[in-house]
Order: structure tokens, then C-alpha cells, then sequence
């Protein structure tokens, strides 16, 4: 998303803060505020109010003034600056009373107030405001106001505030301290945390195998960031593709050949054989297939064609996705046992189906249970008064499919009503004047009452 230039502070090292861009007055009349003045003036009451309370002993009287001047006089950052340092006010001094205030005007308004209040007022030294910036959503969703990259060395070098970072959001870690960066110990906590993290530790810790194996654990990709030999490491390599099957892509040919690892990967995330990496002679291997299409019977689209005629794959395939009968081998497609448990899954697989399935009752009857659309196609029976009593019965606005002649019939339309109340609109004229069917079709959904005829309307009405 494009910020407006004045709004823009760009994040150019971890350790070198950006300056702050000078305020733009004439903006004040479109937004609400850009400035410290109209912020803290909207919450000025309770800061002044706490200002009174104070137990410090000092010219209480002198100090709300002097706020209550910056509040409605001042109107660009350095111009505030200026005026504080000319009037000897200590703003630090008072942060822990502002802060809840600063908190409630960055919240309310833009990722810039976070920087500039905390700036003015000495927030970004104290560990309260830091940690409430690292936890407001509108910050983190900034990378350019990334709150530890304006959090003091102090805390930047804060174990406790650095971690809180990476628990609310991980990239806030390239800011932290050069360091907490080479404390094995600490970096040991952080990956565990969030693996990726490694990416900015030390060079040294990146050779540290116990310590890549469990960035791996907690995010594969950091196998990305680690050094070159461990990258080839077996061992941290099945790690991370146990957790993210896709880093599978960035492995070395040799290790994308290993057939444990392709299963490792595949049985995380079968989307890895879409990218195209698995090499041929793997797509003929049925364990790695079938951890596959046990989780998407698309997945059997990239089946070495031997597989296509695997009875066991197949069925796992259609009864995961129905669709995937279509990448079955053209025996197998024929297959009743496949073709019911394919429009089990998806009633309107029917379409697809040999012709002569269509006429078998019982595999007529799964696709429209599944899907009362298959009716559609099923010319066999719709004119069949059985089969589209049952067919009603579990789903009564499949009456609409049905031809006048059996909309004008009384058991099929009772049967329809009594499942959905509604269904009394594709009932031909004669039978919406039957007050015993409205009634029925009112008891069971009283909405229903609006398909049947006026004249019935007031009679069921007092009936119910």
C-alpha cells in the first residue's frame, strides 16, 4: 500500500533510525490530526487530570500550563521541540502518566503518531510503550514503523522486550541488538520462537547444527538462511520439510532424489508436486502417490500413468475429491465401485459418468443426496414417482425439477412440503389450494406462507 510522502519513513538499517519527516499544516483541515498537538488534546483532560493528582512535589500549577500551551499553540514538531527545551519542561519525567494517553491517540489515528509521540515524550525508552506498540495491530502491520527499530540501544538490547517483539511480530528481530544476535543461549529461545529469526543471528550460529535443527523444527524455511553445509545436512533437511513440504523446491537435485525426503515433504504439503520438482521416477513410487491424494484427490493428476489403473489409489483419490475420476485410467472409469464412490463425493460427477450408470438407481440416488442439482441429469428418472419420492423426501425443493404432471401429484408434493415448506411454490395451482398441504407446508417453514394464495392465507394462519 502507498503511504503519502509525508507519512513515509523508510527503514533502511536495523541500527540507523530514519528522520522524521516535518508535518504538513495544511493537512489538519482533511484529517482529523497528523500532530503531538491535536493528539494529546484529544485525551488533554485526563493527561491535565493526572497531572493534578501527581505526588511529586513540583509547580504542578506551572507544568499544566506549559502542557496546556504546547496542547493549543503549537502546530509542527520542532517548533514543539524548541518550545520545551526553551521552557525547561521534562516530558520523560511524566511518561508514565502520558503514556496510556499516547497509547489511546496511536491506536486511534496513524503508525506515525507511534514514532513521534514516543519521541516527544521519551516512550521509546520505556519498556510499558514498547511493549503496547509491539502488540498494536495498525504497527505491526507497518514494516516501516517497526516499533524495536525505534526502541533506545537499551532495549534494543533487552532480552525480555526482544523476545515479546518476535512473539507479536517476528521481523522486529533484525533490530535487535548486535549482541543478543551472538548469544547462543538467547538465539536458542528466539528460533524456537520463530524459526526464520536465525536469518539475522551471527555467521557463526548459523553453522551451529543444534541450533539450525531447531530453527528447521519451527519453520522449514530457515533451512534458507543457514550455512551451506547444513544445508546438505539429511538430517535438517527432512526436518524442515516435515514442517514446510514446499522448501522441498530449494533442496540440491540430489537431495530432491531421495525418496524419503520427497515422501516427507509430498506428506506435508502435496502442492510440492505441482511445483514440478519431484523427478519422474518418484511420481511411479505409490507410498509417496497416495500420502498425496489422502489429502487432495487432485493429486492424482501427477500420477506416472502405471498408477491410474491402482485400484486402492483410485478410490482413496474420488472418495477425497470425485473430480479426480477423471485422471483414473479408462477401465478404472468404468468401474461401478469407483464411479458410486466418485458421485458420492460429488453428485454432479454424474455428468461425466458412462451413460449407463446414469440409469442405475442406486448410483442415481448418491449423486442427488449429494447434490440435488444431479437431478438435472438424470432423464432416466425423472419421471420415475418412486425414486423422486425419495428424492423429495431428502430434499423437497428438488420438486422443481419435477414435470407438471407430478407437480400436480398429491403424495410427491405432500412429500415435498413436509421436507421444506417452501416447496409449495412449485406446486401446480390446484395443489397450493389444498389447505391441507399449505398447512403442512406452513408448519414447516412459515415463510412458506407467502407462496400459498391469498385466500388461504388468513384460514392457515389460524390453523397453526
Amino acid at each position: 500500500m502507498k503511504r503519502q510522502q509525508h507519512n513515509s519513513i523508510k527503514a533502511t538499517t536495523p541500527e540507523k533510525k530514519p528522520k522524521l519527516p516535518p508535518h504538513n499544516p495544511s493537512s489538519l483541515k482533511d484529517k482529523i490530526t497528523t500532530t503531538i498537538i491535536l493528539d494529546v488534546n484529544i485525551s488533554s483532560k485526563i493527561l491535565l487530570t493526572k497531572l493534578r493528582l501527581t505526588q511529586h512535589k513540583v509547580n504542578q500549577k506551572k507544568i499544566i500550563k506549559q502542557v496546556e500551551k504546547i496542547i493549543s499553540d503549537m502546530n509542527e514538531e520542532e517548533e514543539v521541540k524548541n518550545y520545551i527545551a526553551k521552557k525547561g519542561i521534562d516530558l520523560v519525567q511524566w511518561r508514565s502518566f502520558f503514556v496510556d494517553d499516547v497509547f489511546q491517540a496511536v491506536h486511534m489515528y496513524e503508525a506515525y503518531h507511534a514514532v513521534y509521540l514516543g519521541q516527544l515524550f521519551g516512550l521509546w525508552d520505556y519498556v510499558p510503550y514498547v511493549k503496547m506498540m509491539l502488540e498494536e495491530e495498525k504497527i505491526k502491520e507497518s514494516v516501516d514503523y517497526a516499533p524495536l527499530l525505534y526502541a533506545s540501544k537499551k532495549l534494543r538490547n533487552n532480552k525480555e522486550v526482544v523476545k515479546h517483539a518476535v512473539e507479536h511480530y517476528h521481523k522486529s528481530f533484525c533490530y535487535a541488538s548486535k549482541n543478543l544476535k551472538t548469544d547462543r543461549e538467547f538465539m536458542m529461545e528466539i528460533v524456537k520462537c520463530a524459526g526464520t529469526c536465525i536469518k539475522h543471528a551471527a555467521e557463526e550460529l548459523k553453522q551451529d547444527r543444534e541450533l539450525v535443527l531447531e530453527a528447521v523444527k519451527n519453520n522449514g524455511k530457515a533451512i534458507k538462511y543457514v550455512d551451506q553445509q547444513l544445508k546438505n545436512d539429511r538430517e535438517i533437511v527432512l526436518a524442515a520439510v516435515s514442517q514446510n513440504g514446499k522448501v522441498y523446491s530449494i533442496l540440491e537435485e540430489e537431495l530432491q532424489q531421495d525418496r524419503e525426503i520427497a515422501i516427507a515433504a509430498v506428506s506435508q504439503n502435496w502442492k510440492v508436486l505441482s511445483d514440478g520438482d519431484v523427478p519422474k521416477e518418484l511420481l511411479k513410487d505409490r507410498e509417496l502417490i497416495l500420502a498425496a491424494v489422502k489429502q487432495n484427490g487432485q493429486a492424482f493428476y501427477y500420477a506416472d500413468y502405471s498408477l491410474q489403473e491402482d485400484m486402492e489409489i483410485v478410490l482413496v483419490a474420488v472418495s477425497i475429491d470425485g473430480r479426480s475420476i477423471e485422471f483414473a485410467a479408462q477401465e478404472l472409469k468404468h468401474d461401478r465401485q469407483v464411479v458410486l464412490t466418485a458421485v458420492k463425493q460429488n453428485g454432479m460427477m454424474i455428468q461425466k459418468i458412462a451413460d449407463h450408470f446414469k440409469k442405475d438407481r442406486e448410483i442415481a440416488m448418491a449423486a442427488v443426496k449429494q447434490n440435488g442439482d444431479a437431478l438435472e441429469f438424470l432423464d432416466e428418472f425423472l419421471n420415475n414417482k418412486d425414486f423422486l419420492l425419495e428424492a423429495v423426501a431428502h430434499e423437497g425443493d428438488l420438486l422443481f425439477f419435477a414435470s407438471e404432471t407430478f407437480r400436480n401429484d398429491r403424495d410427491l408434493v405432500m412429500a415435498a412440503v413436509k421436507n421444506d415448506g417452501e416447496a409449495i411454490r412449485f406446486a401446480s395451482q390446484e395443489l397450493k389450494l389444498d389447505s391441507e398441504i399449505a398447512l403442512e407446508a406452513v408448519k414447516q417453514n412459515r415463510e412458506a406462507l407467502r407462496f400459498v394464495p391469498e385466500e388461504l392465507q388468513e384460514i392457515i394462519s389460524k390453523n397453526l
